[in-house]
């Protein structure tokens, strides 16, 4: 059987074309998955700072209110005064609610009031 040169010519070019192709989609995807990995890596170094700054804060929280309760008993002791003890307590809502989230505009007037740019004309 016989099959035109340009025909082969074609699919030769066609191949060429594919294999040059495939080799910038794989190099493209090495490079997606190291970013990944940067990023992964990244993601848990700050997780890990997280955590110990959380925990450090949570110290400081309770050593604060220790201070106070023990100032408070120096001082009545000391001079018979009653005073409240201030105290520091954890938040409840350490992360934002989602629930209520939209990407409606809130309009100028409740924007000026949260302290939003308005972009008015």
């Amino acid at each position: 059987m016989w099959v035109p040169s340009q025909v082969i010519e074609w699919f030769t070019a066609l191949r060429k074309d594919a294999d040059a192709t495939a080799d910038v989609a794989k190099e493209a995807i090495l490079g997606f998955r190291e970013d990944l990995a940067a990023v992964r890596a990244e993601r848990d170094s700050l997780r890990n700072q997280l955590v110990a700054i959380q925990i450090n804060a949570d110290w400081l929280r309770v050593r604060f209110n220790e201070l106070e309760k023990e100032n408070k008993a120096l001082l009545e002791k000391a001079y018979g005064i009653k005073l409240p003890v201030p105290e520091i307590q954890p938040s409840r809502n350490a992360q934002p609610a989602l629930e209520n989230f939209s990407f409606e505009d809130i309009g100028d007037d409740m924007a000026r009031q949260l302290g939003l740019p308005t972009y008015d004309n």
